[in-house]
């Protein structure tokens, strides 16, 4: 308003602006509307392709983490064996955990599956962060909680989002979710092993022994990590071994094995190992999200290295307030 009152007085457009406040305001108006149009149209959108071992886990968990901060499109996630046949000509990223991939004419982002605090500042340099325009409904749960009883936070959090769909982003994760798909039953601490695939055997029977898999994922879960368990990291010496669900996942689940002693793998030291299945792609994300998170924390780290049961793990997990927008 003051930069326009200011030009209109240099041109002498108004011999007394005071008398024209309404008719100066209406013109900031107009003024600022066509210069978000201008920003608007000039802004650009990269789009991006996701490229990781399988185009599944933690390329999900990557695309989750650049929708929620970026203004990006992610226009596909691809497993290695297709990008060969893939068409890269719209593209202006790829984005992957393969050190080794190259792609002509396409900027090669490559992240680790934790996505560090060097991964961040490099997306950061190439992509514009997304401006939240909603307001958080866990910061509002939080002061209410504060100042009244909320004795039904499922309900309260419901009838907000359905009254006002426009002002508050759902970011409150239910820890019912989360207790349905890790069990304490499925935390094993100080599991001796002799291998790495042992360690795998041993996580993914504790999803068979769940009901949440078959034999035969606990199978695909060795021959992925076989072959590209250099990127199923989230943190140093903490894997995520999975596999593409083949018509032998039940319902979604996650296990957590701490060994005795490390295993090596390709000269990578593992001793915990978070093992998962996904009965749809996308309900292990928010889980996964949250564990992924708690282990940028050093003192979640020393919890899973150092606790003698998994009691306080569980609670850790269960009840840990994820930072918004954190990724894996």
């Amino acid at each position: 308003y003051n930069i326009v009152r200011e030009i209109f007085q240099e041109l002498h457009f108004f011999s007394d602006d005071t008398k024209y406040q309404d008719e100066l305001s209406l013109l900031t108006i107009h003024f600022k509307t066509a210069l978000n149009r201008l920003y608007n149209e000039q802004a650009q959108v990269e789009k991006v392709v996701i490229v990781c071992p399988h185009g599944y886990g933690v390329s999900k968990l990557i695309e989750q983490y650049l929708n929620s901060s970026y203004n990006v499109q992610v226009v596909d996630i691809l497993p290695v064996y297709q990008v060969e046949q893939y068409d890269f000509s719209k593209v202006q990223y790829v984005i992957t955990t393969l050190p080794q991939l190259s792609i002509p004419n396409v900027q090669t982002l490559v992240v680790t599956p934790g996505l560090s605090a060097k991964d961040l500042d490099v997306l950061n340099g190439h992509f514009p962060k997304k401006a939240s325009s909603k307001l958080s409904m866990s910061k509002l749960i939080e002061v209410i909680s504060q100042h009244a009883t909320v004795y039904d936070q499922d309900a309260l959090e419901q009838d907000l989002l359905s009254t006002f769909p426009q002002i508050f982003k759902n970011d409150v994760r239910s820890s019912s979710t989360f207790s349905s798909i890790l069990h304490p039953s499925s935390i094993l601490l100080d599991v001796e092993v002799a291998s790495w695939q042992s360690a795998i055997i041993q996580a993914g029977m504790l999803l068979v022994e769940a009901g949440c898999c078959d034999i035969s994922y606990v199978d695909g879960m060795l021959e992925s990590f076989s072959n590209y368990g250099s990127y199923m990291f989230i943190a140093e010496g903490i894997a995520i071994p999975h596999s593409r669900p083949n018509g032998n996942i039940q319902k979604t689940g996650m296990s957590l094995l701490r060994l005795k002693a490390p295993v090596s793998f390709s000269n990578i030291s593992i001793s915990i190992l978070i093992a998962f299945c996904s009965f749809d792609n996308q309900e292990h994300l928010d889980t996964l999200t949250r564990i992924a998170e708690l282990c940028r924390d050093p003192s979640f780290v020393h919890m899973l290295k150092t606790a003698s049961s998994s009691d306080p793990i569980f609670e850790r997990i269960m009840h840990q307030q994820s930072e918004s927008g954190r990724p894996c």
